[in-house]
């Protein structure tokens, strides 16, 4: 019986152990935020730009970001690891020619310049029969050329002896054949033509086709998004739904921004207007961002740094108050018929 009863804790503690481990993963996973870090860099020249966007989670053991120094490059690491893109392989040595002065592996000779290794040894016995089947020039020039038959002039006849009318070189009749073989190529010129414009009619007709079910569709979703607004309980759906992603948004809004900017334009009059604009969005406007306008030359330049985070539990409770609202589960029902319909 004790040892039963010592098997049940042992049991019931690796049970327990367990199920504080799932919960304790998903607490770090649920509140532990996800932060994000914006950087980018504007020079005086136009292609002097720099921009780096970062996004870490559990103290950096996962993280993934882009960067962008007149190339684009994205990656995702793992424990500092990176696994995306993945790296290529290296080419294999082997397949490489190789280089002057290099020792050719199984032979005592070094490569030559534009030669590879392909049969070891082998290439001195190709080399030495090449040079010992090549004909000297002297030999071809003492031969001269060799006479062909197809050089040979036919027989010109005597311009000098009387012409025979019935004499013609490669006479051809003019037989009834040959009209029928012009018949049958008129015929089939014809046919080529008729099968062309077919295909150019049938082609109008599929556009024709499609631009007709486009129209009934643009027709049949302005009329269900007409309903749908006009529906009490769905703008009661949408101003929920505008509330939660209003809250989330501020959540996740940058929670330190430092930057400097110094811009100007040809036209003095837009730098005051722009400047005027960002007066009155002054106090909205991160205290850490430094402006200075210029109204002497056209220039833009500046550098800016963006920080925040968003935790998982915040999106969580958007959706769960998005699935237990019923009008919003009534509009989404909806919204999946009429998907399924068109």
């Amino acid at each position: 019986m004790a040892v039963f009863i010592t098997i049940l804790k042992v049991t019931g503690i690796i049970i327990a152990s367990l199920i504080a481990l799932v919960l304790f993963l998903l607490c770090l996973v649920l509140f532990v935020p996800i932060r994000y870090r914006i950087r980018g860099e504007k020079g005086t020249g136009d292609d002097d730009i720099y921009a780096k966007i970062q996004v870490t989670f559990l103290l950096h053991i996962i993280s993934a970001g882009l960067i962008y120094d007149k190339d684009t490059d994205i990656y995702g690491k793992l424990f500092g690891i990176r696994i995306y893109p993945r790296k290529k392989k290296a080419e294999d040595e082997s397949d490489k020619p190789q280089a002057a002065g290099e020792v050719i592996p199984g032979s005592d000779r070094p490569a030559e310049e534009g030669v590879t290794d392909h049969g070891g040894a082998g290439n001195d016995d190709n080399v030495n029969t090449q040079e010992a089947y090549k004909p000297e020039a002297d030999d071809m020039a003492e031969e001269g050329p060799k006479p062909a038959d197809s050089l040979i002039p036919e027989e010109v006849p005597d311009p000098g002896a009387p012409h025979d009318p019935d004499d013609t070189v490669n006479p051809r009749p003019s037989t009834e054949d040959d009209k029928a073989d012009t018949g049958e190529a008129e015929e089939d010129l014809w046919d080529k033509a008729e099968a062309f414009i077919d295909r150019i009619v049938e082609k109008i007709s599929q556009k024709i086709d499609q631009l007709s079910d486009r129209y009934d569709k643009l027709k049949k979703n302005a009329a269900f998004w007409k309903k749908a607004y006009n529906d009490k309980r769905n703008r009661k759906a949408a101003e929920h739904i505008k509330e939660v992603v209003i809250k989330v948004l501020k959540k996740a809004a940058p929670k330190k921004v430092r930057g400097y900017a110094h811009f100007g334009f040809d036209d003095p009059s837009t730098t005051g207007s722009i400047l005027a604009v960002l007066g009155i969005l002054y106090p909205v406007l991160p205290r850490k961002l430094v402006i200075e306008p210029d109204f002497e030359e056209a220039v833009i330049y500046g550098k800016a740094d963006i920080k925040g985070r968003l935790a998982l539990y915040v999106i969580g409770l958007a959706f769960l108050s998005l699935a237990l609202d019923k009008d919003c589960r009534r509009m989404w029902n909806i919204y999946k018929k009429h998907k399924a319909d068109t």
